[in-house]
């Protein structure tokens, strides 16, 4: 396959944890690689930091799934910095970003949910993404979750509609960690 700017559309290349000298796990480190030759589709307040604002509609960090906070760990293994980024995306060739999913505008929110019943009385356009877009009457609304709120995790354990429907249908209390929006600081644009 290559690491040729033809080889079609970017994608996630895989998931691992990232340690330090001390074998301490750290923080969840996902690798994707970006097509070259078009704009990586995502925005810092402060490029030096390489830590996510914003992410353009439609574009390739859209599609791959690339969040605000988010902090660039490196560029084709290589130590980031907004200069080798800017020659990557001018370049010929497919690159590598790694991401820090680190969660540096949202803050997390945990609510306990009954089992069984009628359900949380919430809707997502994207159930694998987990991201509300309908509260309408149920437990979700008197417990104070909001359109836009992300499912993050249920009793621990990460979240999926699967595993969600699962502790919907039993018969224990269930909790799920949502993550929630905060305040981002202002975007400037780099021109």
């Amino acid at each position: 396959m290559g690491n040729s700017c033809c080889s079609g559309i970017p994608k996630k290349v895989s998931d691992d944890m990232e340690k330090s000298d001390d074998h301490i796990v750290l923080e969840n480190v996902t690798r994707i690689l970006f097509k070259c030759g078009e704009h990586c589709g995502f925005g810092c307040a402060s490029w030096e930091s390489g830590v996510v604002h914003h992410v353009v509609p439609d574009s390739q960090a859209e599609e791959l799934g690339i969040n605000p906070g988010w902090k660039i760990h490196s560029l084709d293994n290589e130590k980031y910095s907004f200069e080798t980024l800017m020659d990557k995306m001018k370049g010929r060739k497919s690159y590598e970003i790694a991401f820090y999913e680190t969660n540096h505008f949202v803050k997390e929110e945990t609510l306990a949910f009954e089992a069984g019943g009628q359900g949380l009385g919430i809707k997502c356009e994207n159930w694998d993404q987990g991201v509300i877009s309908v509260v309408s009457d149920g437990a979700a609304k008197q417990a104070g979750v909001q359109q836009g709120w992300k499912f993050s995790t249920i009793n621990g354990a990460r979240y999926s509609e699967q595993l969600l429907d699962e502790k919907l249908a039993g018969d224990v209390e269930f909790q799920v960690t949502f993550l929630v929006s905060v305040r981002q600081p202002e975007y400037k644009e780099v021109t």
